[in-house]
């Protein structure tokens, strides 16, 4: 049967605390990077915040830190690594692929060229523009899924006519 976190917590915490240098040679600083990193993936996934918490979880998932930590961190970041949601974007003129185009996030560039690539994101609603270098930009707002995988976010642009004098 598995513990609390809060009794886990107070588990790791007596095991860091034992001072000095284990046998094993774990240095007490990388005994309290390993639970840090281990309560805050918890919080940060709680948090909905599954790349930050990804991170988290591959610091307490290493082999220096003490198995108990690392059996649940490793655990845990699998589990996690299924439920990160990615996007690839594309953007079409007539019927022609866009690769030119600038492509920003929540205002934030994810791309400078559309490559077909997944791009890995939080779950929930977000802006996208796509700037092409020629015509005009294409803004979307989505909403992600957890566990929504490569999902195709395609935007179409219809060329402009060209103006004869």
């Amino acid at each position: 049967m598995r513990t609390s976190m809060r009794n886990a917590v107070i588990v790791l915490a007596g095991v860091v605390g034992l001072g000095g240098v284990s046998r094993d040679g774990w240095a007490d600083d990388e005994k309290q990077a390993c639970v840090a990193a281990y309560e805050q993936g918890q919080f940060l996934k709680k948090e909905g915040k599954l790349r930050a918490s990804r991170e988290k979880l591959r610091t307490c998932a290493r082999d220096v830190c003490p198995a108990l930590v690392r059996n649940d961190c490793v655990t845990w970041l699998e589990q996690l690594e299924r439920t990160v949601p990615s996007v690839v974007i594309e953007a079409k003129r007539d019927d022609a692929d866009i690769t030119a185009a600038r492509v920003t996030l929540d205002g934030n560039v994810v791309a400078t060229r559309l490559d077909g690539k997944a791009i890995e994101l939080e779950p929930g609603e977000h802006a996208i523009r796509i700037e092409p270098e020629e015509g005009a930009p294409m803004d979307r707002t989505i909403v992600v899924r957890e566990g929504e995988k490569n999902r195709v976010i395609s935007s179409r642009s219809a060329r402009s006519a060209r103006r004869t004098t």
